[in-house]
């Protein structure tokens, strides 16, 4: 057999050296994570120990739960129309139960394990500077017009996430190991986690570490962690309400008191319903374009009728900039416009806090399109909702079997379609909730099933006072509100290899 042939100490070496490869290319490169993938494969082909890879199978609720969870799709055929789609749907997802098997029949432990840390922080840690020594011209010459083209290896939503798992492992290792001389690194992961305004990023940092303390607490006193818990609920609850209190305008007022024209004697036009500023005051009152359009020829070599740097007509960049400022929208308001503003404008930063650079920005980005919800199209929290209520009906229409595996995206079109929807044809995506998603395709059955993996791996990491696995499935589970983690290969391979790696039944944190 060529089990004899190469021996256990070759084919566990090249095991080591595939989850190696998977914990370097999932910063770093897709075809790192499909090499190392194609290698794990073949190498336990040729091992061929099945009677052993049989053992450790059958025993390990977490991979049957997994694999369970990975076999519903197939099921999920059988009443779906489009086999194309439901073929590469379950494609897509292989990282689910290929990874877990790997870590299942071959355990890694010691030297192995911290191997498998170290490459993987360090693959972080090495992209993370990267992206930040072009985003600011440190090296390179790219050009950037949005601060989601930080990521220069992939999603920046997959990225950030990463960028939270790796921070958690290092607090982990500085609080539980005591290894405080990677103090400077944590630092670094969380500063980069804002500073590249990914929300899912803070939502998973903040998710991780609520994990890892509600363990600390539990452990010490089960009350406390209770209580930790609640607290937590209420905070989020607090929270939304705020969101919800923050969509309203304040400001709105009456067309009749506002002044009729400019110190030149120009009429203004005077819109409520335009929108509104981060003030909660209307944009487009106090509008003279005529003076805007002279004022502006004489700043800027960017026609008032064209586009800025963005693509969007820069008219309504210059009367949004003007409102960010509290100034009026006419020959005064250009003309207080330092030649930085004008280059703000230009190059598409419709507010002064867009130049930050800062997640305050970005929060307040998505407080005025909460002001703003006449039109969805790009942006982003207003499509989600646009997502999120077209998944809510396709739920409720299909509340138990699903639409099928192969029938998401054509049930999501088909049901803008009746809504009337305003989101352009090509923004109209899948759900962006992981939950909703599972609940859409598998119906209330698979939608439990779904949540009773997730407790099961929560309850075990508890139980065995695994820090890492009960903060990875806070992650998971926090960012599976807003993202489908699991739609996209790279996010099925991110979940598969940490619910591997932090595994808590084969790896305890004890």
């Amino acid at each position: 057999m060529a089990y004899r042939n190469l021996g256990e100490k070759t084919h566990s070496a090249v095991h080591l050296i595939a989850l190696s490869g998977l914990a370097a290319g999932l910063p770093t490169n897709k075809i790192v994570l499909s090499l190392s993938l194609m290698i794990g494969i073949l190498n336990l082909v040729i091992e061929a120990n099945f009677t052993s890879y049989w053992g450790k199978i059958r025993t390990s609720k977490s991979f049957l739960f997994i694999a369970a969870l990975f076999g519903l799709h197939f099921i999920g055929i059988l009443w779906s129309n489009d086999l194309h789609y439901a073929m590469n749907d379950i494609r897509i997802k292989i990282p689910l139960i290929i990874i877990p098997l790997f870590f299942t029949i071959k355990p890694i432990d010691g030297l192995g394990r911290h191997l498998i840390t170290t490459i993987f922080i360090l693959s972080v840690l090495v992209t993370s500077l990267i992206n930040v020594a072009y985003h600011q011209h440190w090296i390179g010459n790219r050009e950037y017009l949005d601060i989601r083209d930080l990521s220069l290896f992939g999603s920046h939503i997959r990225y950030a996430i990463l960028v939270a798992i790796a921070a958690l492992i290092i607090f982990y290792e500085i609080i539980i190991v005591k290894r405080w001389y990677l103090l400077p690194i944590l630092g670094w992961l969380v500063y980069y986690t804002f500073y590249s305004q990914v929300l899912s990023g803070v939502l998973a940092l903040a998710a991780g570490f609520i994990g890892f303390i509600f363990v600390w607490l539990y452990n010490r006193n089960r009350l406390g962690g209770v209580l930790s818990m609640m607290l937590t609920g209420v905070s989020i609850i607090l929270l939304i309400r705020t969101v919800i209190n923050l969509s309203v305008p304040k400001n709105i007022p009456e067309i009749e008191t506002l002044e009729q024209n400019t110190k030149s004697g120009n009429p203004y036009s005077h819109q409520i319903d335009g929108g509104f500023d981060l003030n909660g005051d209307p944009v487009f009152i106090y509008v003279c374009e005529k003076e805007l359009k002279e004022e502006w020829s004489k700043r800027s070599t960017i026609p008032y009728d064209s586009l800025d740097q963005k693509l969007q007509p820069i008219k309504y960049t210059i009367i949004r900039y003007l409102a960010s400022k509290g100034k009026r929208k006419d020959a005064e308001g250009i003309k207080s416009l330092t030649e930085r503003d004008i280059q703000n404008i230009e190059s598409g930063k419709a507010t002064q806090l867009e130049t930050e650079n800062s997640f305050r920005a970005r929060l307040s980005g998505l407080h005025f399109q909460l002001l703003n919800q006449e039109d969805p199209n790009g942006h982003s929290l207003l499509q989600r909702l646009e997502y999120w209520k077209t998944g809510l009906r396709l739920f409720k229409s299909n509340w138990l079997i699903g639409v099928g595996t192969g029938d998401v995206q054509q049930s999501f079109d088909q049901q803008y379609e009746a809504d009337k929807s305003k989101l352009l044809p090509e923004r109209r995506l899948r759900a962006h909730n992981q939950f909703l998603t599972f609940g859409i395709t598998f119906g209330f059955i698979g939608f439990a099933f779904f949540l009773l993996l997730l407790w099961y791996y929560f309850k075990i990491g508890l139980q065995n006072v695994s820090f890492l696995s009960v903060a990875f499935i806070f992650i998971a589970i926090a960012t599976f509100f807003i993202e489908d983690t699991l739609e996209t290969q790279t996010g099925a391979t991110l979940f598969a290899f940490f619910y591997a790696f932090f595994e808590p039944v084969i790896r305890s944190s004890k």
